[in-house]
């Protein structure tokens, strides 16, 4: 398994700051929130990870994956907070209700979150490149993801979220193509004086 986007904690501005918040209340409902990062390789999609702050049980999250033109790729299933009501900062991973493959190339891991009364969940940012981060306020009470985000603000923030996937060639080096396999086995057979 490998990994793409950004695992390092940031900072939660909480209550300063509206830019990191998933839901807020009645001013900032279900807000999707996000960061473009590079895939370096094809791979296989497993799961999103990603360091939320949240205060009530039943609060709810999903997260998903959308390619260069924000066009959603996959999704995971919502999660949904248990336990009392109490603050928690977790390091949360939903694994992708599907598991595509994809190429090398930019994509765009986000989050929206849901709950039915007032309260904050958050998910974490540092300043990142300009226009890396991605702000999209839907206004209605929702943890459905569009097939496509658009009218949407971005700005330089790199949430701390991140996706795991499988290298399809099966990372680090320790798959041979049919090629190389090829010529590995032609230079053992000169080596012993077969051809």
């Amino acid at each position: 398994m490998a990994t793409f986007g950004y695992g390092t904690l940031g900072n939660f501005y909480y209550p300063g700051s509206p830019d990191t918040y998933l839901y807020g209340g009645t001013t900032n409902k279900s807000c999707i929130r996000g960061s473009k990062f590079s895939l370096p390789e094809a791979g296989i999609l497993q799961s999103i990870t990603a360091w939320i702050k949240w205060s009530d049980k039943d609060s709810q999250i999903r997260f998903g994956v959308y390619d260069s033109n924000l066009d959603k790729v996959a999704e995971t299933s919502v999660y949904t907070k248990g336990g009392a009501d109490a603050w928690e900062s977790i390091e949360l991973t939903i694994d992708l209700t599907t598991n595509p493959s994809v190429d090398a190339g930019d994509y765009w891991l986000v989050a929206i979150g849901a709950h039915d009364d007032f309260l904050y969940i958050m998910m974490a940012n540092s300043a990142g490149d300009a226009d890396q981060g991605l702000y999209k306020k839907p206004g209605v009470t929702t943890t459905d993801l569009p097939n496509s985000i658009s009218g949407h603000t971005l700005k330089n923030f790199k949430f701390s979220i991140y996706c795991t996937y499988t290298p399809e060639g099966g990372g680090g080096g320790g798959n041979l193509t049919l090629e190389n396999k090829s010529a590995n086995m032609a230079a053992k057979m000169v080596a012993a004086g077969l051809i």
